[in-house]
């Protein structure tokens, strides 16, 4: 049985121009918010971090080669396969994609490079739209580009990741 209240076209607009008032004044905190954390006072590293790179050993300063900012954008897709049973599924995927670098706005210093991986893990079925995923892991692997050194020198960055959680089913 649907329980969704129903009214007329003149009630919903009422109730959507109010919403949009308020959709409006979270947008307005939420931009304040994100000011807010941007203003936050910078922490220096005091620690002597230090990085193999195919030149050799670097400190976390090297590797920003005199920048102030490093942006990294990193996104994954690929095809995944599943062995599905009564009581749980196996799974298998494959992730291919990219990761993209863009220094800050006084360096013209940019790259993209093609990043891989795989994994898998285990779902446990509790009903029909819910499960427990105990397990996941995933290994990826990219070069990015290490600054300060040889042109075009890179390093290899790879990951393992673990994971678990609830997945819901629709």
């Amino acid at each position: 049985m649907l329980t969704q209240k129903t009214g007329t076209r003149e009630q919903w607009l009422k109730a959507r121009l109010e919403l949009l008032k308020a959709e409006k004044e979270l947008t307005h905190r939420s931009d304040e918010v994100s000011r807010q954390r941007q203003e936050l006072p910078w922490v220096p590293i005091n620690k002597g971090y230090r990085f193999e790179t195919n030149e050799g050993s670097a400190s976390l300063a090297e590797l920003f080669h005199g920048r102030s900012q490093l942006l990294v954008y990193h996104f994954m897709f690929g095809p995944s396969y599943a062995f599905r049973g009564r009581v749980g599924s196996l799974f298998l995927h494959a992730l291919f994609g990219q990761i993209s670098q863009g220094s800050d706005q006084l360096s013209n210093m940019n790259f993209t490079k093609f990043a891989w991986g795989f994994g898998g893990g285990l779902d446990v079925n509790v009903n029909d739209h819910l499960s427990m995923r105990p397990v996941e892991l995933d290994y990826e692997r990219t070069k990015i580009p290490v600054y300060g050194f040889a042109p075009g020198a890179t390093q290899t960055v790879t990951g393992l990741r673990y994971a678990g959680g609830v997945v819901i089913k629709f």
